[in-house]
């Protein structure tokens, strides 16, 4: 039986019941997933405030899962190996073309392994091949930073990470396992940020992650009212004006005819 709104009823045509029925779960998944997306972002800024409210910790081999060791603070004791700096290229600075220093930290209680410290930015030099000069300190140290994972989603061009075989090393992106090939021991699969207060290294007004829960959320708005703007058009484009029974008169007149 057609609903019926004051004037008018509603009578669902076949193509455009289809359409909704196609397009309506779709815009609200769409939706749901951007709240998920909204969710696991501010799970991640929790997850960094609170890493910053804990103090350095020793960092033990095996390592757990490396993961949940994103942010962490780590303190750990070695020997930079010298000559053996790599340069993250296109690293910016207020404006200023430059690159991470990533420098072989050789763990004193593994020798086997090192950690890459990323020691802050430096300035490109005149152009590409006059390369900044590194000066890395000597001896045995404890080194305090934060573990940086993001280098594993930068964007990948080609097939290797360096074009020559000159040191300091000019890297367009952090491949540990490439690494391991050319140095004395093998990188773990992160990076410690080296803490600004440290000494031993450049630059270190490392970014905030850009992560924004609120343009997620955002964008499920945006779903979320395109769906209910499909349902209004729905219900119009099947809203049927009910056209009045014909008068009595017209009606004997019809059937009259008919005899």
């Amino acid at each position: 039986m057609p609903l019926k709104l004051g004037q008018r009823e509603f009578r669902p045509a076949f193509w455009p019941s289809l359409a909704y029925v196609l397009l309506l779960p779709l815009l609200v998944r769409l939706g749901i997933w951007q709240l998920d997306r909204a969710a696991e972002k501010q799970a991640i800024l929790d997850d960094i405030a609170a890493a910053e409210e804990v103090p350095p910790r020793a960092l033990s081999l095996p390592l757990a899962e490396v993961d949940a060791l994103n942010y962490r603070k780590f303190v750990v004791r070695g020997e930079y190996l010298q000559g053996r700096d790599y340069l993250l290229d296109n690293q910016s600075q207020q404006g200023r073309v430059g690159y991470h220093v990533l420098t072989p930290l050789r763990l004193a209680a593994w020798p086997e392994q090192c950690v890459l410290v990323d020691r802050g930015w430096v300035a490109q030099g005149r152009d590409r091949q006059n390369l900044p000069v590194i000066v890395t300190p000597t001896g045995e140290r404890a080194i305090t930073g934060s573990v940086w994972l993001s280098w594993r989603e930068s964007f990948r061009l080609g097939d290797r990470a360096r074009s020559d075989s000159r040191w300091p090393a000019v890297i367009q992106w952090i491949e540990p396992a490439a690494m391991a090939e050319e140095l004395p021991c093998r990188p773990l699969p992160l990076v410690l940020r080296l803490d600004a207060a440290a000494e031993g290294g450049f630059v270190r007004d490392w970014p905030a992650p850009r992560i924004e829960p609120e343009k997620s959320i955002s964008y499920a708005v945006q779903w979320f009212a395109l769906a209910a703007v499909l349902t209004l058009i729905y219900v119009f484009v099947n809203l049927k004006k009910i056209e009045p029974p014909p008068a009595d008169g017209k009606q004997d007149a019809n059937e009259q005819q008919g005899d």
